[in-house]
């Protein structure tokens, strides 16, 4: 690899550490919504918490209508998965999200090579 191409490969490593704002928050839309004492999926849309609302407008794609209806009628995890895991942080763009593949794997670290200090 040149050093160009690595140069380049570190700023845009940098850039992105950098634009994050706060810590990842991870959670399952069956964990209790504080603001209602219901689960996430049991809130409607404007119960939800801000980073919570962010993963059901732009990583789920669902409009609040949507969203109510499908809380309403109890279908939330058989739309989304009852073990379905998502982390979220924000950045100065907003609120950035991921979904897990497989649940349980969220604590796993690919880059890891099992060697301890």
């Amino acid at each position: 690899m040149s050093t160009a191409v690595a140069q380049l490969m570190n700023a845009s490593t940098a850039r992105r550490f950098v634009q994050s704002v706060s810590a990842p928050l991870a959670f399952r839309f069956a964990d209790t919504n504080p603001r209602t004492g219901r689960s996430l999926a049991q809130s409607r849309f404007q119960e939800l918490p801000q980073h919570v609302a962010s993963v059901v407008a732009d990583r789920l794609r669902l409009t609040p209508q949507v969203w109510n209806a499908l809380a309403q009628d109890d279908e939330v995890h058989g739309f989304v998965g009852a073990k379905a895991v998502f982390e979220v942080w924000q950045t100065r763009e907003g609120w950035q999200s991921r979904q897990f593949a497989r649940p349980g794997t969220e604590v796993l670290d690919s880059e890891d090579d099992g060697v301890w200090f």
